[in-house]
């Protein structure tokens, strides 16, 4: 899925997730997305507008990174902190419901179970 998230007034970001995200952040932070996105749907429990802690935050920072440099890998600089320089303080919060929902789409399944339950 590729989307262009406007930050701010006129501040665009084109970002693509796919497979390749949950390698890409692995490699880049040395961290487990799919760890880390559990935790975090387990204490929202199921609303889109939940508290969230400084972890939760930087999880979101660096998905929003990997989705930006995934989508142009020549034109978002290789340093997270390079990147995020570029955005005022709340604008990558601020598109938190987006940034998840693309998270979201990437990871339903379309395959049906072969196995019947209670073979």
């Amino acid at each position: 899925m590729e989307k262009i998230l406007k930050f701010g007034e006129d501040h665009e970001v084109k970002m693509k997730s796919s497979g390749a995200i949950p390698y890409m952040y692995r490699r880049l932070f040395n961290k487990d997305l799919f760890l880390g996105m559990d935790d975090l749907y387990r204490r929202m429990g199921g609303k889109k507008s939940a508290e969230l802690n400084p972890d939760d935050l930087e999880m979101i920072e660096r998905l929003a990174y990997c989705f930006a440099k995934h989508a142009d890998p020549a034109g978002v600089p290789d340093d997270i902190e390079t990147w995020l320089g570029t955005f005022e303080i709340m604008d990558i919060y601020d598109k938190f419901p987006e940034i998840i929902e693309m998270w979201e789409q990437d990871n339903v399944s379309t395959s049906k179970l072969k196995k019947k339950a209670g073979r």
